[in-house]
């Protein structure tokens, strides 16, 4: 007996938009960021998908995504680098979708993190705002 096993293509999509999104990002990142925007891009490939662009819907689900970047940082390196002296290498940046530029940004769940979502929407320096680091 074969047996298939069919992933959908897209993950489930958001049925509302909010107007305030969430995205963590290393520090190093920033100057670019806010001259171009935010592109679909990912370095680290696991899986074979789409471009992402990862967001949270709510500050506490960004603060907690952050310290887990954080805390896997120090375990991955190879010195006595602690929580204290990497804790300013990420930031959270607060995305407001409400412009029309948005309007057909569909927003998926990220099945492999709860509280996760992602976009293929690139997002513009303008609706950027620094709001933790």
């Amino acid at each position: 007996m074969v047996e298939f096993i069919f992933e959908s293509k897209f993950d489930d999509v958001l049925k509302h938009k909010p107007q305030i999104v969430y995205h963590v990002t290393e520090r190093r990142n920033i100057e670019k960021i806010m001259k171009v925007g935010i592109v679909p891009k990912y370095k680290y490939k696991k899986t074979f998908h789409l471009e992402r662009i990862y967001i949270t819907l709510h500050l506490d689900s960004a603060i907690k995504i952050k310290n887990m970047f954080i805390y896997d940082k120090v375990r991955n390196n190879k010195s006595s680098i602690g929580y204290d002296d990497i804790k300013d290498d990420y930031v959270i940046l607060e995305i407001d979708i409400t412009d029309k530029f948005y309007k057909d940004m569909k927003i998926y769940k990220d099945p492999n993190m709860k509280g996760g979502y992602y976009v293929y929407n690139n997002i513009r320096p303008q609706d950027i705002k620094i709001i933790d680091g």
